[in-house]
């Protein structure tokens, strides 16, 4: 059978599915490679920790050419693609039996209109979609959207090898574990598959774009395990296990550490990678036997001599002096650590249970290690209050982690989690499914909210006319929107809307003012 897997090419970040019935698809825009790797201020010629590869489709794409099939994956990413009529021309070079989107809600709106213009120029085969948000949205997908003629919920490995069995030999769909599909006017909704339980009777995912990913200068991914033991009322990874009935030790699962680093001395030996990102959703997590697990992958790092640097996600409470001792000595040399928020209204609503002492020692045994990390940051969360969010801004700047775009981020609604239905509840939701957005409880917490994305929108303009080396310096932009922002959440304490706006336009005036042409 012959299939095409599709990971589209990222550039309506956050779109809805009305935005792009009307967008003319051959406006180009900047790729989004080209945008993450300009804002990259690591880089400084170096390789960047972010990951190119799709791992998640290349793991697909192994088991579906061990089962003899003829696969492509046009990950549009890697290939540059900058706008969706690319995508679109790439599909159509081949005559594919079966048709696979993958992605979160994110570029949703993007998969659906590729989908969509694929049927509308008279495509008969089969498309089936897969990813967290296709699973934890199976149902109501297949109901609203024809386009769509089966979702591959949960792990899809065993799943489409079993669909692509189906359709290639007629057989019933119902017999396809863990698919949901269209039969006629009903939709079916087959029981769950059990877990891959060993994740080394996988095959090694493909490595086809791997010399595209170098080329641009991005690091090869790896992964050592699947899933993740934590429920964050905001995350999509921890609510899929759940939703397909899966409990305990199946929710997450390891790679042997002799698997992966063999995997990892091939790539040494075979395509000279000296850095890897590590993709798992969590690397490490509080316990003894997750710390047993990557002392076991940086023991055999050490004891092979492997000369690699490589970077990891974990959580706060995961991080122990001595076992990151042994992990930076293997080669660690950066952590994603979600941190989240420090407000404790924010904190026990996203389901994080840290304190902001506990935060600001753990990250300092970073410091000493000298393991660089960067932070997953929500400071606007819908039922925070002015003063959590005072607590948040403060953690930054003790922290002194000098990322301005931080000040704008804020918790994202992802349909099918526990915050979707929470604020659901609360009456805070807004939009139609699956695009959700969330009304914030406080009206200070509100305005300052959508003051500050006002001035995202600004700053987004900026980039998008600057020319590479034009971009204004972390720093300066750091200090410029801290010092307004403590300015802004004084006047929100005292309630002094007009100050507020005056703090807000000082802000804009000052940012316009560095930032014009010539300056």
């Amino acid at each position: 059978m012959n299939i095409v897997l599709v990971n589209p090419p990222t550039l309506h970040l956050g779109a809805t599915s009305g935005d792009l019935l009307y967008l003319n698809a051959d406006t180009p825009s900047l790729p989004y490679y080209r945008l993450l790797l300009g804002s990259d201020a690591s880089l400084q010629g170096e390789f960047s920790t972010l990951p190119g590869e799709h791992l998640g489709l290349q793991s697909l794409q192994a088991s579906l050419e061990q089962a003899g099939h003829q696969v492509v994956i046009i990950n549009a990413c890697i290939e540059l693609h900058s706008n969706l009529q690319q995508t679109l021309n790439r599909i159509q070079e081949y005559h594919a039996d079966l048709v696979g989107f993958t992605g979160p809600l994110d570029v949703f709106a993007e998969n659906l209109w590729l989908a969509r213009m694929l049927r509308e120029a008279g495509y008969t085969g089969h498309i089936t979609f897969g990813h967290d948000f296709a699973t934890l949205n199976h149902q109501r997908l297949l109901e609203r959207y024809a386009e769509i003629d089966s979702i591959v919920r949960g792990e899809g490995e065993i799943t489409i090898c079993a669909l692509a069995v189906a359709l290639e030999q007629r057989l019933p769909l119902q017999a396809v574990q863990g698919l949901s599909f269209r039969e006629q006017t009903h939709i079916i909704v087959n029981p769950p598959r059990p877990v891959i339980a060993d994740l080394d009777t996988l095959p090694w995912v493909t490595r086809h774009s791997l010399k595209a990913v170098r080329d641009l200068k991005m690091a090869a991914g790896i992964f050592t395990q699947r899933g993740c033991p934590y429920r964050c009322s905001f995350c999509t990874t921890g609510m899929v296990p759940r939703a397909e009935g899966i409990r305990g030790r199946n929710s997450w699962r390891q790679r042997s550490a002799r698997r992966v680093v063999d995997e990892m001395e091939y790539l040494v030996r075979d395509y000279d990678i000296r850095s890897f990102t590590i993709v798992d959703d969590l690397y490490l997590a509080k316990g003894s036997q997750s710390a047993q697990h990557a002392l076991e992958i940086a023991e055999e790092l050490l004891h092979r001599q492997l000369d690699i640097s490589y970077m990891i996600d974990c959580r706060v409470d995961s991080i122990d002096a001595n076992v990151f001792t042994t992990l930076q000595r293997s080669g660690l040399k950066k952590v994603f650590i979600g941190v989240e928020s420090a407000s404790p209204t924010a904190l026990s609503f996203l389901r994080k249970g840290f304190k902001p002492e506990i935060i600001r020692h753990k990250l300092n045994i970073l410091d000493e290690l000298g393991i660089d990390f960067i932070l997953g940051y929500m400071f606007f969360n819908p039922l925070d209050t002015i003063e959590g969010l005072e607590q948040s801004y403060q953690l930054l700047l003790d922290l002194g982690f000098a990322d301005p775009s931080l000040f704008r981020t804020e918790a994202r609604v992802y349909p099918g989690t526990d915050l979707h239905r929470d604020l659901e509840q609360r009456g805070l939701l807004q939009g139609e499914f699956p695009f959700f957005t969330a009304r914030y409880q406080d009206a200070y917490v509100q305005k300052l909210h959508e003051l500050m994305m006002n001035f995202d929108a600004l700053y987004a303009q900026l980039l998008a006319s600057s020319a590479p080396g034009e971009e204004l310096a972390h720093m300066f932009l750091f200090d410029l929107i801290s010092g307004s922002l403590a300015d802004m959440i004084a006047c929100c304490k005292r309630g002094d809307d007009h100050g507020l706006e005056v703090a807000y336009h000082r802000l804009v005036a000052e940012f316009q003012q560095v930032a014009r042409p010539g300056r």
